[in-house]
């Protein structure tokens, strides 16, 4: 939020060996991703239950056209960004060490790397001071979900879990998405919602409340970007669209 952002100390550095592709503003750096809400702050939870862990590969109905030989790639350094968890962005191909003499390691179980239910990837060491360097490949286009492909149920279980939600809030999102019945639909229309009617401000509560989200989408209208990521993923799971919480960077 606006406190990360105005804090000048540099804790990630990228290069491009291949030269800096052109639209390195809208590159989506991931960093953490949360599924579980308890009506204040996000959680990432792992099942008991091993059949439970989700599949962090690349998904079946990715189009072979995303699949791409010609992959992005980085070296990214990291100092101090005070988390265990590593920026990647998605779809991500590899992670492996700077050696070039190395073997090049499969995503998500890469080289000193752990990855956990919900796709998080991070450091073993924990040692979140020290310089950490490694090489990402990615491909260029996410791919497109073919919408008619059904969660697993206790996955849909873990990516619909609500808290305690106030009727108006519940009332609001079904305002929101109307007659709408396609998933992607009633993204864009929250989306769009969020974006036309609210206003990013630094000076929002840092800490969000059990009162926090109501507080923001009924009064205030004004927040930093947790309180608008948050809106969103409990505005979607209301009326039935399986998400989590991703937290990263843009560009």
């Amino acid at each position: 939020h606006g406190t990360d952002r105005d804090n000048t100390r540099v804790v990630m550095r990228v290069q491009f060996p291949g030269g800096r592709p052109p639209d390195t503003a809208n590159i989506h750096w991931r960093v953490m991703a949360f599924n579980r809400f308890d009506g204040t702050r996000w959680h990432r939870d792992t099942p008991s239950d091993p059949a439970e862990l989700a599949d962090t590969s690349i998904p079946d109905d990715m189009p072979k056209s995303v699949l791409d030989p010609s992959l992005r790639k980085a070296v990214v350094s990291l100092r101090g960004l005070n988390t265990a968890y590593v920026p990647v962005v998605w779809p991500t191909a590899y992670v492996k060490p700077t050696d070039d003499k190395a073997p090049m390691l499969p995503a998500w179980h890469g080289y000193d790397l752990k990855d956990d239910s919900n796709g998080n990837l991070s450091r073993s060491d924990n040692d979140e001071e020290s310089n950490f360097r490694y090489r990402l490949g990615w491909w260029r286009e996410p791919p497109t979900r073919n919408e008619s492909v059904k969660l697993d149920p206790s996955m849909r279980k873990r990516f619909t879990q609500m808290p305690d939600i106030s009727e108006r809030t519940k009332a609001l999102a079904q305002r929101i998405v109307g007659d709408a019945t396609d998933r992607r639909e009633k993204v864009n229309r929250i989306v769009d919602y969020l974006s036309q009617n609210f206003e990013y401000s630094v000076s929002a509560p840092q800490n969000q409340t059990p009162k926090g989200l109501e507080n923001f989408l009924f009064e205030r209208k004004q927040a930093h970007c947790e309180y608008f990521a948050t809106a969103a993923a409990v505005l979607l799971r209301i009326v039935d669209v399986p998400v989590r919480l991703v937290n990263g960077f843009l560009g």
